[in-house]
């Protein structure tokens, strides 16, 4: 099928296990015979199962980037970015299988964006990362206190201090009450001050959870927001 293209392709499962395999570069179709409904999953798994038997397990970006876009232009998007995930996992497999000494890294980095965020393509799931870690941050905080300290500032009297429970304020002219929801919220959320953001003292393994919460979200919330820019400019 080199460099072919047809305007409706009918094909069934015979055609794609074909026993010396399918040449597909460059193959073009504008649309299946057999339409495939918005909420039929079962048969675009099958046609990916059927795409990895025509390539004999190698990796060909070609045939997965026409089957999207057959779909994409049929309106069902939701099949076109299965279909694009399962080609940045085919493509990570290549990856990992051509280097011998960071295949594993490889093979780890893909499991997680995968898992994470589907490649990009399903960046809801980041939201629900995001709502998990404030949820783990904010139990975190709420009963793991030990290592919040007063935080000495030149002048101030540490009694100043006493009032507050878990974690000292660092700046006597705050007056803040101690929120873990809020300040785990502040930590998660980039750019936004919520009003708890480097005002609370913190040290040891509190300081470097703290740190991963804003690493974290950094890298999730970009990943939202890249997700609803993309939703916003659809085509």
């Amino acid at each position: 099928l080199r460099q072919m293209k047809c305007t409706s392709l009918g094909d069934n499962a015979a055609l794609w296990r074909a026993s010396g395999g399918i040449d597909l570069d460059s193959f073009r179709y504008d649309s299946l015979t057999t339409p495939i409904d918005l909420v039929d999953d079962r048969v675009v798994v099958q046609r990916l199962r059927w795409l990895r038997e025509a390539a004999r397990d190698l990796y060909r970006p070609g045939p997965y980037d026409q089957l999207a876009a057959m779909l994409r232009a049929t309106g069902n998007e939701e099949h076109a970015d299965t279909v694009l995930i399962e080609k940045q996992r085919r493509r990570y497999a290549a990856l990992a299988r051509g280097f011998r000494v960071l295949g594993p890294l490889v093979a780890i980095w893909s499991w997680l964006q995968r898992w994470m965020v589907g490649y990009g393509y399903r960046p809801s799931r980041a939201f629900g990362w995001l709502a998990l870690l404030l949820v783990v941050g904010t139990a975190w905080f709420a009963y793991y206190p030990a290592h919040c300290h007063p935080l000495m500032i030149p002048g101030g009297d540490p009694a100043t201090f006493a009032q507050y429970r878990f974690c000292p304020i660092t700046n006597q002219d705050d007056h803040l009450v101690w929120n873990p929801f809020l300040f785990t919220l502040d930590e998660l959320v980039p750019i936004i001050d919520f009003g708890n953001k480097d005002r609370w003292a913190l040290t040891g393994a509190s300081q470097w959870f703290a740190s991963a919460l804003i690493a974290a979200g950094w890298i999730l919330a970009t990943t939202v927001a890249a997700g609803v820019t993309r939703l916003l400019r659809r085509q």
